[in-house]
């Protein structure tokens, strides 16, 4: 999030006007503080988590039904 962070303030620097950015470090650290502080409430997720939930989610159908199977199964034998 870190490099996020440094992209987008960068990013934002280079649309002031030169005379508003002099003040360097300081407008630089408060945007930054800004900045972390707006995205950590977007409640984000890493590209490895979203990938890792995505496989989950890829292998869930096939849980369900192997489940479904088998309780179809144990209601049968139940049956008899």
């Amino acid at each position: 999030m870190e490099h996020l962070i440094q992209l987008i303030q960068t990013r934002l620097s280079t649309l002031m006007p030169q005379g508003f950015t002099e003040s360097g470090a300081e407008f630089s650290d408060q945007l930054k503080q800004v900045l972390r502080e707006a995205l950590q409430k977007l409640d984000l997720v890493t590209r490895d988590e979203f990938n890792a939930q995505q496989a989950v989610l890829r292998r869930t159908p096939e849980r369900v039904h192997r489940l479904e199977a088998r309780v179809k199964s144990l209601e049968a034998g139940d049956a008899e």
